[in-house]
């Protein structure tokens, strides 16, 4: 991640210094496009719990869309900034 977007995780999480260790290292996984069945499983939660926490997360920093979506515009963003 830090190779290919440099200073952007950094960036989000003095954005939102709010941020857990774990909602930092559920947004590196789907920053670095991970499955959602996969995030669930490295992070040791099923999928309804995964995607209730993914919603909550997304309605704290703001965002009216899906966190994944909110994430990739976000990369988005970042990347035309450079």
């Amino acid at each position: 991640m830090e190779a290919s977007y440099p200073g952007f995780l950094k960036g989000l999480y003095s954005e939102y210094p709010w941020m857990t260790d774990q909602d930092r290292q559920l947004v590196a996984l789907m920053c670095c496009g991970i499955s959602p069945n996969a995030v669930s499983v490295i992070m040791g939660m099923d999928m309804n719990r995964l995607s209730k926490w993914k919603t909550q997360l997304a309605k704290k920093m703001g965002s009216p869309v899906r966190l994944s979506k909110f994430l990739n515009e976000k990369l988005l963003d970042y990347s035309v900034s450079l």
